[in-house]
């Protein structure tokens, strides 16, 4: 007979195989990709933050590069140069993150909340800033201020 210690065992053994053999699989897919360059391995704890359906979207958006940004307009011809309007490199969610000096994007809003000088490099990664709840919303605000005005 079992005990309920065997049981809770047993089962916290099965999860972390399946867990192991999912994690593999997803490894060596050739789908998401664009993910994969961000997170070489998924979280296996679910992290729950209490964000909507939209600030999810808009985080995800931003993980995978897929935004409003001028560098993928530029992709579809919606933009000439794909350039930051104010920096005049290529703006794309690392640069809107971390590196943009225009008053209005997130790492500007960032440098203020680490006490950096306006030209101060922020000296975390892309990846942490949109796992971490604290920074992501952050950049969900900025950004999603920026959507209104950057239609089409």
């Amino acid at each position: 007979m079992f005990s309920c210690n065997d049981a809770s065992l047993l089962c916290k053994a099965i999860r972390s195989y399946y867990s192991e053999q999912w994690c593999s699989k997803w490894a060596k897919s050739e789908n998401s990709r664009l993910l994969y360059q961000i997170k070489t391995q998924p979280d296996l704890k679910w992290k729950y933050t209490p964000l909507c359906r939209r600030s999810y979207s808009l985080l995800n958006q931003l993980r995978v590069n897929n935004t409003c940004l001028n560098a993928t307009k530029h992709k579809v011809n919606k933009n000439q140069t794909g350039l930051c309007d104010t920096c005049h490199i290529t703006e794309d969610t690392a640069h809107y993150g971390l590196h943009c000096l225009s008053p209005n994007s997130a790492s500007a809003q960032l440098r203020m909340l680490l006490n950096l000088p306006i030209t101060g490099k922020i000296h975390i990664p892309l990846s942490e800033l949109l796992d971490n709840p604290y920074y992501s919303n952050i950049i969900i605000s900025s950004y999603g201020a920026l959507t209104h005005f950057r239609t089409g």
